[in-house]
């Protein structure tokens, strides 16, 4: 697909992805080229845009910048605080688990943050000067959600029980 056919909230969506992943890879794995992180890669794409869900599901719309600050203040506290053994395991799901208990424990100082006047304000005087921005960065977490929806994990389904077989439930 030619860069002019890729809508602008898409590629926003996609550099903020790039960037996040690109930092995870030099942060913890041994660069981009580890085999691991090419194997944990969809689960790390999943993790990053979860908080993307949450947002939208609370209809807070966020620039790229900011929306990138909070993920890397979490990745910084995984560096400095997280549980090694757990990272080393499989860093997608430690990341995930990292970002849903922080919007649990602050999910309420979080929303009211972003649902203020004071920042409602802030926005709208951002999004002055270029409307057509304002409207990227409101779709961009629009793909982000997405991007977290495609990536779910898929499971499997157990094979059930054989259906051929009667059951006598009786009560005396």
């Amino acid at each position: 697909m030619t860069a002019e056919k890729i809508h602008r909230s898409a590629a926003v969506a996609k550099e903020v992805i790039d960037s996040l992943l690109g930092q995870i890879a030099r942060e913890h794995y041994s660069g981009p080229t580890d085999r691991r992180y090419h194997a944990h890669r969809r689960g790390l794409i999943h993790a990053i845009c979860w908080p993307a869900s949450w947002f939208q599901e609370r209809s807070i719309h966020l620039s790229d910048a900011r929306y990138k600050a909070i993920i890397q203040k979490q990745l910084r506290e995984i560096h400095q605080h997280g549980n090694r053994s757990q990272t080393q395991a499989y860093f997608p799901k430690y990341l995930l688990t990292c970002l849903q208990n922080h919007f649990l424990h602050r999910g309420e100082s979080i929303y009211e943050q972003y649902r203020h006047v004071r920042y409602t304000i802030e926005i709208l005087l951002q999004k002055l000067p270029d409307l057509q921005q304002s409207k990227t960065n409101e779709e961009m977490i629009d793909v982000l959600s997405q991007a977290h929806r495609i990536t779910r994990p898929v499971r499997k389904n157990k094979p059930s029980k054989d259906c051929t077989q009667l059951k006598f439930d009786f009560e005396v």
